[in-house]
């Protein structure tokens, strides 16, 4: 259910900007990804920091080394503004990536990697071990602003599975809104301050403040990208893999450096159509279920994957069978994509789950409540 507000939503979001610099003080700081939402979170800092004596803004960027060099460019030019106070991350960490059976991820800053570092970036978290990207965000976050709290720019209109994280949290920490929440290690704060905000709004505020953003959406646009695909960061995790289409002809030399760094990126750009599920059952094969299961025998060749992967999809298929066979078959095709794309962190059927929750009604009353 929406609750609408007298506030339009910029004026709600420097509320809660307010209430988070009254609260955290410097320990406030923006986790900025180059993108038009953290852009945004960075002006709103910005102003209220401002009038409240705040200044500077503390930056983060969590560099994931498989970056377009437009948001390299971008980010440099945001942290040479005078008001901000930036903090480059380039320590090592795991990129969760689906463009070969062979790595759990690009391990960002070891080996031959794709960028120089910056002589002015952090090269070294204490207290890590592979940690993924929101386990280091988090890490970099507490070991940075100890106690502190993170704006951010994530919102309920992206997706469904955003919109449940933001609207279902249980650590909330501020008045009915659910916008504010305690982070994975129950030390420091998070804020979605702009979690309310539609697509359109996020640009109005930009151009009416005349802001500067991230030119890689000027290319995308012109490309006739749809507004709501275009994606400026996270160019190889398992659910943007289509950001990789166009980045041979936006950025060749970042593209020829990346093919170097990831094996797969190559076979993704001529063959895309191997990483989804097809429309059609093949039809050597009597179901989904049977096709699902092959593939999962034949490509997943890590054990741990494979796991991972069989231990979920039993429960889903016992989940499914008292759902309608048509929905059941929905999430078994999710079930092929996850295996086509070796997506053992399940990112897509977290998504899918998060966009069929109308079937849990379903669920509890054939199940009394059992699942």
């Amino acid at each position: 259910m929406k609750i609408y507000y007298q506030d339009n939503v910029v004026q709600a979001a420097l509320k809660r900007t307010r209430y988070i610099y009254e609260h955290f003080g410097d320990k406030t700081y923006i986790n900025f990804s180059g993108g038009k939402d953290s852009t945004v979170c960075l002006e709103l800092a910005h102003i209220v920091a401002e009038e409240m004596g705040l200044l500077p803004v503390n930056v983060i960027w969590l560099d994931q080394e498989a970056e377009w060099d437009t948001t390299v460019d971008y980010v440099k030019k945001v942290f040479s503004f005078p008001w901000v106070k930036p903090y480059w991350i380039q320590a090592p960490f795991i990129l969760d990536h689906s463009l070969n059976g062979k790595e759990d991820g690009l391990h960002c800053w070891t080996g031959n990697t794709m960028r120089e570092r910056e002589q002015n970036s952090i090269h070294d978290i204490r207290g890590y071990k592979n940690l993924v990207f929101t386990e280091m965000l988090d890490k970099v976050g507490v070991t940075l602003f100890p106690g502190g709290c993170t704006i951010y720019g994530l919102r309920c209109d992206e997706s469904p599975s955003r919109k449940w994280a933001l609207t279902n949290t249980k650590k909330v920490f501020i008045g009915p809104e659910v916008w504010g929440a305690g982070s994975s290690d129950e030390k420091n704060a998070r804020a979605a301050v702009i979690y309310d905000w539609i697509i359109s709004d996020v640009w109005k505020f930009i151009h009416e403040r005349n802001l500067e953003y991230n030119k890689l959406y000027d290319y995308q646009y012109a490309h006739g990208i749809p507004v709501p695909a275009m994606r400026v960061s996270a160019l190889v995790h398992e659910t943007a893999l289509r950001s990789l289409d166009h980045a041979q002809e936006f950025e060749s030399n970042m593209w020829n450096r990346l093919t170097d760094r990831i094996e797969g990126i190559n076979t993704y750009k001529h063959c895309p159509e191997a990483y989804n599920c097809p429309l059609v059952l093949p039809k050597m094969f009597k179901s989904w279920r049977e096709y699902r299961d092959f593939l999962l025998d034949k490509l997943i060749t890590n054990e741990a994957h494979y796991k991972i992967m069989k231990d979920r999809f039993d429960r889903d298929d016992k989940v499914n069978s008292f759902l309608p066979e048509e929905r059941a078959n929905r999430c078994v095709r999710v079930h092929i994509g996850v295996v086509l794309k070796d997506d053992y962190c399940l990112t897509h059927l977290r998504n899918f789950a998060a966009a069929s929750l109308e079937w849990n009604k379903v669920l509890k009353e054939k199940t009394g409540g059992v699942i």
